[in-house]
């Protein structure tokens, strides 16, 4: 018998004729019309060409990964102060695929791009109800969520989240520190209500979202009140370091209190 292993082969991204591909595989991940606004190619040749950072993920020749970002410099105030990083703007893996460790490979290359650029830090934004994701950003990247940004882009006025506001947090990546594994959250907590876990010796707050959330299907009520306790969380101190699946329909963020400064780790 023979086992055929499909390869994933992950590049930067720098020519003009490899960035119409990776459009239009944004456009089918969050569901744009024909009509609702994109990144263009051109955009992106510009990006790539004035320190910014495309990479693709190819299956069997196919395009089914995608990521690009672009330089910062923080601002006076800023938690990295006149600091450089890499601002990832953008990660999508096609639906087909997801979960087979290509966004992995993806965010490993950026990181090996921006290492080599003598950079120390990326960092994004992502939806904190899609539990998904921020397990993937949180416990498998090892990214800490540090900031919470009231509707950051405005109101989605389309594709697959219509209607909604843009409520983000904003997860920093220590390029040179490993993943934290942290403990897995027990059973019976109750959706949207923060409990201190005593079972540790340090400041932890848990808070059970849904595991799936399905804006198609979600009351704004619901979104409001759930962003309304992470942004009040957040405020007050706590940064986002886990979110784990619990049972029950349930995922279970993990937020710690204390300063996140350079170099900074939370003891187990």
């Amino acid at each position: 018998m023979t086992t055929v292993v499909r390869q994933v082969l992950v590049s930067e991204l720098t020519s003009a004729d490899t960035m119409r591909d990776p459009i239009a595989l944004y456009r089918q991940v969050f569901r744009l019309c024909t009509t609702d606004p994109a990144p263009s190619p051109r955009l992106l040749v510009s990006l790539v060409r004035n320190g910014g950072i495309a990479v693709g993920a190819y299956l069997d020749g196919e395009l089914v990964g995608f990521s690009y970002g672009f330089p910062g410099r923080a601002p006076i105030g800023h938690l990295d102060a006149q600091r450089a990083y890499h601002y990832m703007e953008l990660l999508v893996v096609r639906p087909d695929c997801q979960n087979a460790g290509i966004g992995r490979t993806l965010m490993h290359q950026v990181r090996a791009i921006a290492i080599r650029r003598g950079l120390q830090r990326i960092y994004w934004a992502y939806d904190p109800l899609r539990a998904a994701n921020a397990h993937f950003y949180l416990d498998v990247i090892g990214a800490c969520g540090y900031e919470f940004i009231d509707n950051m882009y405005g109101v989605e006025d389309n594709g697959r989240d219509r209607g909604f506001p843009t409520h983000r947090i904003v997860a920093r990546w220590d390029l040179g520190t490993p993943v934290r594994q942290w403990p897995e959250p027990p059973p019976g907590l109750v959706l949207g209500a923060p409990v201190p876990d005593h079972r540790v010796d340090y400041d932890s707050m848990l808070l059970a979202i849904p595991d799936e959330w399905d804006y198609g299907s979600a009351t704004g009520s619901l979104h409001r009140d759930l962003c309304t306790v992470v942004h009040e969380l957040m405020g007050s101190g706590y940064r986002a370091v886990s979110c784990r699946r619990a049972g029950a329909g349930l995922a279970v963020y993990r937020l710690v209190s204390g300063p996140l400064t350079a170099g900074h780790t939370y003891p187990l």
